[in-house]
């Protein structure tokens, strides 16, 4: 009777509860697992990995500043590697914009603790718009396969640079194949592609829920915020 209780309250007030979260910071030191504040996990990458391993996961709060998806513990200072993308999960929610050192719920501001997910696997990319992205992330974030219980909100996404013919030509900022995931509060600034779909490509009858997000500075041939 108590847990039915818990799960009321945490619905009723429309904030997450405390179990099963993971935490990210990239300001903490390495080697932590992720189940708190103090022990958060310094790379993203580490925390997803994490939740496709653990049923009980729910949740990932992420905190302030930048996060590139071809880095974890096991490579610290980045693959190099193109391909590489932050994956959704049915039924995790990840959430921006804690402030770094952690806090609560109610902490929680997107716009003052910005919480980037970047292409820029090089750290390098120009002043000016899509300088020196040669060697960019294809597609920053990938929901392919979720439903609308795979959530990303309160993230700047930014940097994607979609240029291979196939699929890696779509969706610099984030690609959809044949998915609905559910996407709140994000900015998608400063992505490109060859093709279509800057900000986001939504391929093969995908049709996420987007919902209070920014689209600027995207390049396309098509939709250069969004194609669908």
């Amino acid at each position: 009777m108590k847990k039915l209780i818990f799960a009321f309250i945490c619905l009723f007030l429309v904030v997450p509860c405390q179990a099963g979260i993971i935490y990210v910071d990239t300001n903490t030191p390495d080697n932590n697992d992720g189940s708190s504040w103090a022990k958060a996990y310094k790379y993203l990458q580490d925390a997803l990995a994490d939740a496709n391993s653990n049923v009980d996961v729910n949740e990932i709060w992420v905190a302030q500043g930048i996060y590139t998806p071809d880095s974890n513990s096991a490579d610290p200072n980045g693959s190099g590697d193109r391909t590489s993308t932050f994956q959704l999960i049915n039924g995790v929610a990840l959430y921006g914009g804690f402030p770094s050192g952690g806090g609560e719920w109610s902490n929680r501001d997107p716009n003052a603790y910005e919480s980037i997910l970047s292409g820029d696997l090089n750290g390098d990319d120009g002043p000016g718009q899509w300088q020196d992205n040669g060697e960019n992330s294809y597609h920053v974030v990938t929901g392919s396969g979720t439903d609308t219980t795979a959530i990303l909100d309160g993230f700047t996404i930014t940097a994607g640079n979609a240029t291979i013919y196939g699929f890696h030509y779509l969706g610099g900022g984030m690609f959809n194949y044949d998915s609905s995931p559910t996407v709140t509060n994000c900015i998608f600034t400063g992505n490109s592609v060859d093709d279509s779909g800057g900000g986001i490509n939504n391929y093969n009858y995908s049709s996420p829920t987007v919902t209070n997000c920014t689209f600027s500075d995207n390049s396309a041939w098509g939709g250069g915020g969004m194609y669908n």
